[in-house]
């Protein structure tokens, strides 16, 4: 319910109707207002996908002819026109029409808009946003819904396993260091399915940095090297004193999500895990020199 009341949150400066191409934006008849100067969007050339709200806003009105009023309407953008069957369909290629935006720019999913003048038949293209939400009312799936649910998901917190076994070890001795993920919890390449309002949606995490922590101070990363055993592995430290140092990994996942089923596409940003600490005390060998008979 909080991504359906986040996304109801906006300010309507029009009415909006239900039609038989479906939910629309009906505009009061234009003024002579010109859309301004910007490398976004041209009056002639119609939305581009880098435009900012309010730059593709005023670009979708530029032309407008005076005592007219438009209706507006966006539609899936892999769909044709606002009578094409698949016009409310969400694939693939939409959000990655939009990769590489700005949050300012939108995020996705794009749509393609459109808008009839009064009394007329046809729908007139005016290009392509990456707000979803520009035309149309109701709510509709968005990155940003999808970026939250990926920060939701319950990520596996990774722990470390040390060796020598036992997580004792000894100065200056080579200690070995392994990023080990539980059952609890999902760790990169396990997928975790939400729905968003109807759709399914999986998300993939991924493993983008680990950064260990030797707890003298000293760390390693960030790696994607997940570590291993003696002599293999490849997190090896030492420790110069003595003491008991808590040891943890801490994972930086990143990831990808696809809806109905449809194609893997990475979702903007990261989040960052801390890992479970494990003691390990550091001791000092030493040697010294005996008789036969002891």
């Amino acid at each position: 319910m909080g991504l359906l009341r986040r996304r109801l949150r906006r300010h309507v400066v029009a009415l909006f109707a239900a039609s038989a191409v479906g939910p629309t934006l009906l505009l009061a008849p234009a003024l002579a207002n010109q859309p301004p100067d910007w490398t976004g969007a041209t009056e002639s050339e119609g939305i581009r996908v880098g435009a900012s709200r309010g730059e593709a806003q005023q670009v979708a009105r530029s032309g407008e002819r005076a005592g007219i009023t438009y209706t507006y309407t966006s539609i899936s953008f892999c769909a044709t026109d606002p009578t094409d069957p698949a016009r409310d369909d969400v694939c693939t290629a939409a959000f990655v029409e939009c990769a590489g935006n700005t949050p300012e720019q939108g995020l996705g999913p794009a749509i393609r808009i459109f808008r009839q003048a009064d009394g007329d038949t046809t729908w007139e293209f005016r290009g392509i946003s990456c707000f979803p939400d520009l035309v149309n009312a109701g709510p509709a799936l968005t990155m940003d819904m999808i970026v939250e649910a990926f920060h939701d998901t319950a990520f596996a917190v990774p722990g470390v396993k040390i060796q020598p076994e036992g997580d004792v070890t000894l100065v200056t001795l080579p200690t070995y260091y392994e990023v080990r993920f539980p059952t609890e919890g999902y760790e990169p390449a396990e997928i975790d399915t939400t729905d968003i309002l109807g759709f399914s949606v999986d998300i993939r995490p991924r493993l983008d940095a680990i950064t260990y922590h030797f707890g003298d101070g000293a760390t390693a990363g960030p790696t994607t090297e997940l570590g291993g055993p003696y002599p293999t592995g490849g997190i090896v430290h030492e420790y110069s004193s003595k003491g008991t140092f808590p040891v943890r990994a801490d994972i930086t996942y990143g990831g990808e999500f696809r809806v109905n089923g449809g194609g893997w596409s990475d979702i903007p940003g990261t989040a960052t895990i801390t890992g479970t600490e494990t003691p390990v005390t550091v001791m000092e060998s030493r040697a010294r020199l005996v008789t036969s008979g002891d």
